[in-house]
């Protein structure tokens, strides 16, 4: 099976991008012939590549790289594809190309509009539109959980087939031996430094942690609005570590070594519905999992591993931690570590393959 997917994804700079990446690599393996076209550069040999530029603006990336993708669209011939997916975020730019098309589409959403203001509202009228007209002409849907299957259904009104697919895992973090947690403990959070997800409540979780006497530190890595903020936290505080952006091989040495992963994201609909890409690298790291409850942070597993918490979980998540013996910290491992094989992305893209041969 030939496949086009083009994606608004930057490949080789953007965290998000690695979803793309790991998905086309594995269908790859698994006999599909990728040609993923997005933003960023990449050489490799488990798909082909195609460039698109763009105006690093808000508000402007998507009608730049839209641009682009119809002058390469122009000079290829797509009969050689079986299949394309597309990003919903050009859907709507390119739906003269969709309206000429002669192959089975599929529309793929890893995340709803999550822009603040005007610009969210600008947004999300080009997600409803994108996911209208997929319902009148493609073959089906990719959403991330059934909570976003949900959201779909009820804000957009619409009623298309669709694949869960979630956020997955290379199983390449290999444990090697982790500090003891009962002398000190290191904390993770790995993705974008932005305030809407939360983050600012790491501080009030280092002032918990200091306050039950615990050793400790936190390890923060990505780039974001608020990463001045973190940054002046860190030059305070020498036990919040940020590391700024930092290629994906050094994330995994850092979460080979830690023992809880944090996931800051409130307890808000666009947070709910997600399967963030980190929950799974936090997983396939043997760490446990601390941050407000709600389904887009993992409460729906049921694992020993899951210490997420309602109201104040930052005080909560502290509480939990301080009361754990050495055992319980194994068990944790083993738990995070069985979980993720379940959200391989061998796994996740074999779904993918299915459902486009459907």
């Amino acid at each position: 099976m030939r496949v086009l997917w083009i994606s608004g994804r930057e490949i080789g700079s953007d965290l998000a991008g690695t979803t793309e990446h790991y998905l086309a690599t594995s269908m790859g393996e698994n006999g599909a012939e990728v040609t993923l076209m997005s933003p960023g550069r990449y050489i490799g040999e488990n798909y082909s590549h195609i460039s698109l530029e763009k105006l690093k603006i808000p508000g402007l990336e998507t009608l730049s790289s839209a641009n682009e993708i119809h002058k390469k669209i122009s000079g290829m011939d797509l009969n050689k594809f079986d299949v394309v997916i597309i990003d919903w975020r050009y859907v709507y730019p390119i739906r003269k190309i969709i309206s000429e098309l002669e192959k089975s589409w599929f529309i793929i959403d890893r995340g709803p509009p999550a822009y603040p203001g005007i610009l969210k509202r600008f947004q999300k009228w080009y997600w409803k539109r994108a996911w209208e007209i997929a319902e009148n002409s493609a073959s089906g849907g990719f959403v991330v959980s059934e909570e976003h299957a949900n959201f779909v259904e009820e804000y957009a009104g619409i009623s298309l087939n669709h694949e869960i697919l979630p956020a997955g895992t290379c199983q390449e973090n290999t444990i090697i031996h982790k500090p003891d947690p009962m002398e000190k403990i290191s904390l993770a959070y790995i993705g974008r430094i932005d305030k809407r997800r939360g983050l600012m409540s790491i501080e009030k979780l280092s002032s918990e942690l200091e306050k039950q006497g615990l050793e400790f530190e936190i390890n923060i890595c990505g780039e974001g609005d608020i990463e001045k903020k973190i940054e002046k936290l860190s030059r305070r505080d020498n036990r919040l570590i940020y590391h700024g952006k930092i290629p994906q091989l050094e994330v995994g040495k850092i979460l080979s070594i830690c023992h809880v992963g944090i996931m800051t994201m409130p307890d808000l609909p666009i947070w709910r519905i997600a399967s963030p890409l980190k929950l799974a690298e936090y997983l396939s790291s043997g760490l446990a999992i601390i941050g407000p409850r709600h389904p887009g942070n993992g409460s729906k597993i049921e694992e020993a591993c899951i210490l997420l918490s309602k109201n104040d979980w930052e005080v909560k998540s502290v509480s939990i931690l301080s009361s754990l013996s050495s055992e319980d910290w194994g068990e944790i491992v083993d738990s995070a570590r069985k979980y993720s094989k379940s959200l391989t992305w061998k796994g996740v893209s074999i779904r993918m393959i299915n459902a486009l041969r459907k």
